[in-house]
Formats: structure tokens, C-alpha cells, sequence
């Protein structure tokens, strides 16, 4: 059995891999406060920190002989990421890999899209600090056609724009300008966002992976959510929607209107969510054994 940690932007993950997979999360929010101040808070690595050794403890336990940990764009841009490293090092042991934006996009891609058909694939993953769009063909084996990060996501909007909807929208759609133009087959949403999103739009009350996986979001419905989500604190979404963590909560609405006009930039009206993801796509780039 191996073990592999995401430590992602809002949340840090676990999976374990066996004769079935099993993912654990935690929101933590590694890059709360990262686009005013440009480095890791100490409230927030604490908080990440502790879901480390929380999940490297599980991951024990449950009988895993490898630990690899990933990280994604707050360690990629943390003026003190090294620092953080270090503090991960000196208590685990384990180097953390920070990946490039390319490498993540990659990771995404291989997940999501390994298992589907032969097709121009467009996979969007949507983090707390930075969202990847790829494109790749899954029966070819030449890599991706297309591949982006920009450093947009939910935690940073939350930051730059908080309560304030219209300059978040417009920050959005100027922003997601730079992805140019892009064209696939098909669109597949994933990383917590999408997966929140399409909990809530089926109206589970407790996160079930297996009915997420392959779910189909529209347009539509989704713009719907958005504008429920908007009208409500932090508190009031918590309660209404109690698939929700309360971390999760408070930065929903900010994935929604960056999901809403991905999708309307793409001009794509449905698009279907993927349970598999950067960490699948990191053991196979990897060649760790799922």
C-alpha cells in the first residue's frame, strides 16, 4: 500500500491506494492571506501541519509502506515555502515535491481523463490558489496539446475580494482571458470545488465520492447555486448545505463564480465531474502502483 498527501492551496488529501482507494480531506487553507502578505501564515501552515502528520499517522496505521507528499501553487509562490519544507522534513522525514504549474496540470489530466474514451479531452481543475486548464488526447501518447495555470482560485478570491462579488466577477473574467482559445471534445471539472458543487447540486447531505464521479453539472443549475450561494453568509451556506465542510463554506461561492465563467468562456453549457484526479495522475506520472 502506498500513501500519497496533495497539499493543495485550501485543503491538504490523503489517499490510500489497495485493493480500494481511500481519500481523507481536510480544509486547511494553506494560502489564506498569501496575495496581500506573499507568505504562508503561521495560523495557516499550523493548520496544514497538523492535517500532515494527522494523515502520515493514518497512513501508518492503515499499513502503508511508501509516503509521498506533492504541493501545488501556495508552495509554489510562499516566499517562505521553504521554511515550511523544512518544518514537514525535520518531523516526517519525507521531502515535500512542490510541482510546477505544468506538472500539476499534467497530474490532473492523467486522472481524470486516463479512464475515458477516446477523445479530445479538456480537464479543468480548480484550486484555492491557482486553476489548470489542459487538453490532451487520450489515445495518443504525445503528451498535452494544451496546458495553463493562472494563479486564480478560491481562497485567493476569497482574499482579494471578499463579499465583494462584482470586482471578484470582474477580476474573473479579465484574469481567465490569458487561458486564449481553447477547444476539446468534451470538459471534465475536478478538485474540490467541482466535486463540492456537484455534491450540493444533487442534493447529497453527506459527501458520497462514488454518486460525484461522472455526475453531470450544467450551466444552468450551476448559475442557479451561484446565485443561492451569494445571498447567504458563511454560516447560512453551512446549514443549507450540510454536504459542506465548514472550511469549505467559506469559499464556495467564490468556486462557484469561477466555475460559472470558466464555463461560459469555454462556451460549454454541461460538463461532467471526476471523484479521480491530481492524485491518481501523480502515481501514474510517478509510476507509483494505484
Amino acid at each position: 500500500m502506498n500513501a500519497i498527501i496533495d497539499l493543495g492551496s485550501n485543503s491538504v488529501r490523503l489517499m490510500l491506494t489497495g485493493q480500494k482507494t481511500v481519500k481523507h480531506t481536510m480544509v486547511t487553507r494553506l494560502s489564506e492571506g498569501l496575495s496581500t502578505y506573499s507568505v504562508l501564515s503561521d495560523a495557516a501552515m499550523q493548520r496544514t501541519l497538523k492535517a500532515i502528520y494527522d494523515f502520515i499517522d493514518i497512513a501508518k496505521k492503515s499499513g502503508a509502506h511508501n509516503i509521498y507528499i506533492f504541493a501545488t501553487e501556495a508552495m509554489r509562490t510562499a516566499g517562505n515555502a521553504d521554511i515550511f519544507k523544512r518544518k514537514v522534513f525535520s518531523k516526517t522525514g519525507i521531502q515535500i515535491d512542490v510541482l510546477k504549474g505544468t506538472d500539476e496540470a499534467l497530474c490532473g489530466f492523467l486522472g481524470a481523463a486516463s479512464s475515458q474514451n477516446k477523445q479530445l479531452i479538456g480537464v479543468i481543475d480548480i484550486g484555492g490558489a491557482s486553476t489548470e486548464i489542459s487538453i490532451g488526447n487520450t489515445d495518443q501518447n504525445t503528451g498535452l496539446s494544451y496546458c495553463k495555470s493562472l494563479p486564480i482560485g478560491t481562497v485567493r478570491l476569497r482574499d482579494l475580494f471578499y463579499k465583494d462579488r462584482q470586482s471578484a466577477e470582474e477580476y474573473i473574467k479579465k484574469t481567465i482571458l490569458e487561458y486564449g482559445n481553447i477547444q476539446a471534445d468534451s470538459f471534465i471539472g475536478i478538485g474540490g470545488t467541482f466535486t463540492s458543487l456537484s455534491a450540493m447540486l444533487l442534493g447529497l447531505t453527506e459527501y458520497d465520492g462514488e454518486i460525484v464521479d461522472n455526475s453531470v453539472m450544467q450551466l444552468e443549475e450551476l448559475h442557479n447555486l451561484t446565485e443561492k450561494l451569494w445571498t447567504k453568509d458563511d454560516n447560512q451556506i453551512h446549514a443549507s448545505y450540510p454536504v459542506l465542510g465548514k472550511e469549505r463554506a467559506k469559499v464556495i461561492r467564490y468556486g462557484a463564480i469561477l466555475a460559472f465563467h470558466i464555463m461560459q468562456f469555454l462556451k460549454i453549457s454541461i460538463m461532467t465531474v471526476s471523484e479521480k484526479d491530481n492524485l491518481e495522475g501523480y502515481c501514474i506520472l510517478k509510476n507509483i502502483p494505484i
